[in-house]
């Protein structure tokens, strides 16, 4: 999974956390219960760490190409 992708998940999941919070806030019935909202900022904050450690790797070879090809 390219980090791009790892990132729009790792969104989504968190969107699904929030929807269900203002939901609850506001007096609707929560379609998740606290172990369903548990594991959704966990599988966000996941994604969202893969996403940013695949970047990084990315930017990192990059350099390391643009380093090589000047020197």
């Amino acid at each position: 999974m390219s980090g791009r992708k790892a990132l729009i998940v790792a969104a989504a999941l968190f969107m699904i956390f929030g929807l269900n919070v203002v939901l609850g806030s506001m007096g609707v019935r929560q379609f998740l219960g606290d172990l369903g909202e548990l594991w959704m900022v966990i599988l966000s904050t996941v994604f969202f760490v893969v996403a940013i450690l695949q970047e990084e790797r990315k930017t990192k070879m990059e350099n390391n190409e643009n380093m090589a090809a000047e020197g």
